[in-house]
């Protein structure tokens, strides 16, 4: 059953690494790909949902792993979608993550976590930090 607590757990804890580690391979194996969506988020400035016609998967891929009964899939999946959305429509509303996935587009091999920050502490690709370091 999808709804049951014990599947939000398995997803905050499983999600995150599956999700940089995705990302991760998404930037060494399709960054053409991956590319064309930051260039639209850059182009389109961030005012309408053109920036992110990739996403739309997302409106048949949940229904399915609902259907389907994938829980960590659908929870990990939904929460990716809302906060990729906020962090460019509403940045406001998650300052920190917003800023850490904006400077992604900025420095595409820093911040692959997009919704967490932890993964990139633990592997060194956190931008700020990086810059820090040098700067010392």
């Amino acid at each position: 059953m999808i709804f049951k607590f014990v599947n939000i757990l398995y997803t905050l804890l499983f999600w995150p690494p599956f999700e940089y580690t995705l990302h991760y391979y998404l930037h060494v194996y399709n960054e053409s790909r991956h590319k064309t969506h930051h260039v639209l988020v850059h182009k389109n400035n961030l005012k309408s949902f053109i920036s992110v016609w990739d996403l739309e998967y997302f409106y048949y891929i949940l229904p399915v792993l609902f259907l389907f009964d994938f829980p960590i899939l659908f929870w990990g999946s939904l929460w990716y979608f809302l906060v990729h959305t906020i962090t460019h429509f509403k940045p406001k509303l998650l300052p920190n993550l917003s800023k850490h996935h904006l400077n992604h587009h900025k420095y595409p091999s820093y911040n692959l976590g997009i919704t967490n920050t932890y993964l990139d502490y633990i592997f060194g690709t956190e931008y700020n930090r990086i810059q820090q370091n040098i700067t010392i």
